[in-house]
């Protein structure tokens, strides 16, 4: 199988320092376009879909963000470069600052769009078995390649 039959998900779990509709959030809430356009814009976007259990168990004060790309390093570009990582460095203004890891990437099959549970069940590797080809960062990355020889050890 080729990289071209997986797509990268990124998703990060925000707690809310207030409501949405709070005056300490309005700074965040007003940029939240702009930063969506500029990365719908970008080469190696694929897609900022809604999990098809959007609020079962992400809700109350936790924000999921979700967003699909072609490559880790299209998504590193739009994360740490411009207007994203302006806004990045201010997140403590918006939202609790958690110990645990608050984003995780993972491949996941072109076209499909991966549940709330999913990840859920992929931060929680994270979280438990640290970086693996199942559930990783920035830091720690693996290819699709990785990832497909990793299943199959698994299983």
């Amino acid at each position: 199988m080729s990289e071209t039959t997986y797509h990268l998900v990124h998703a990060n779990v925000a707690h809310m320092r207030a409501p949405l509709d709070d005056p300490i959030m309005t700074e965040f809430v007003e940029q939240i376009d702009e930063i969506d356009g500029i990365a719908h814009n970008l080469p190696g976007f694929v897609a900022q879909p809604t999990p098809p259990d959007a609020g079962v168990v992400f809700k109350d004060d936790v924000l999921l963000n979700m967003s699909i790309w072609k490559s880790v390093e299209s998504l590193y570009e739009f994360t740490y470069k411009g207007k994203h990582d302006q806004v990045l460095e201010r997140r403590a203004e918006w939202f609790e600052q958690q110990d645990t890891q608050a984003y995780v990437l993972f491949w996941f099959p072109a076209g499909e769009i991966p549940a709330e549970k999913e990840v859920k069940k992929r931060i929680e590797t994270l979280h438990q078995k640290g970086a693996t080809p199942h559930a990783f960062t920035f830091e720690e990355r693996f290819t699709v390649e990785e990832m497909l020889a990793y299943r199959e050890k698994e299983s």
